[in-house]
């Protein structure tokens, strides 16, 4: 599945005798540290452009590719064989939302606030639409969008965020109307899941049980019924945002 590529030598080009050349200087061969670096980038790009022409996939996620990349390296300098750097990247790749998760909540520094919507996202918010949280303000910013450039990385955080703090299934009634759903202000559900990540590039949805079947509905229709605390906050903080009008 991944093409890692690693270089034939890095031992320092051999030097023909000395020899005199009057007022022209001598050329320094580069130093060892130059020519491991020039290996390690080497590796990186080259099996970095192998994979991306057979499996693009691989490189959609930011997270997968800086990981290839710097496997990719450490094979070229020798330090993993070809099966430890494919068995850590399948791991990888299995784990990627828990280690994005681990990595969005590992640093506080340049953190990208949300963007503003110009009108909310819910019609049914702009005539009531809360008073700013410094609480809710500070959990988005330095543990749910942590280190998020831009609206894909947004998009993950809460993503990993809510479904890591959501416990299901659990009870919730529909609270207000979406022409994209079947809920009817008042229905209650089971909630057994969230939504596919690709679902949830621009909003958050989950899946209730609806007539037979799991249905996607937006997470911002619902509300929790006697569930833990964790559960009840995290879908707070998601109304909350939804609410003041952020999007990806």
């Amino acid at each position: 599945m991944y093409c890692v590529i690693g270089l034939v030598s890095s031992a320092p080009p051999q030097r023909g005798p000395r020899r005199r050349c009057g007022s022209h200087r001598r050329k320094t061969a580069p130093s060892l540290g130059i020519l491991k670096l020039a290996k390690t980038t080497e590796a990186a790009l080259a099996g970095y452009v192998a994979t991306r022409d057979g499996n693009p996939e691989v490189f959609e996620n930011p997270h997968l590719s800086f990981a290839f990349c710097y496997l990719a390296s450490h094979y070229g300098l020798g330090l993993l064989n070809e099966a430890q750097t494919e068995e850590v990247m399948d791991y990888v790749v299995r784990k990627r939302r828990s280690l994005v998760r681990l990595v969005t909540r590992g640093s506080h520094h340049f953190n990208m606030p949300m963007p503003r919507r110009k009108t909310p996202a819910l019609k049914h918010t702009a005539r009531s639409r809360p008073a700013r949280s410094r609480v809710c303000e500070d959990r988005i910013e330095m543990e749910i969008i942590v280190d998020a450039y831009g609206p894909e990385e947004q998009a993950m955080g809460w993503y990993c965020y809510l479904e890591e703090k959501l416990s299901f299934p659990f009870r919730a009634k529909c609270i207000a109307e979406r022409r994209i759903s079947p809920l009817r202000e008042g229905d209650k559900v089971e909630v057994t899941g969230m939504a596919t990540e690709s679902d949830c590039e621009h909003e958050m949805f989950v899946l209730p049980q609806w007539e037979g079947r799991a249905l996607g509905v937006p997470l911002s229709q619902l509300k929790s019924i006697g569930v833990e605390p964790a559960t009840k906050q995290a879908i707070e903080d998601w109304h909350y945002c939804v609410q003041q009008g952020y999007e990806f």
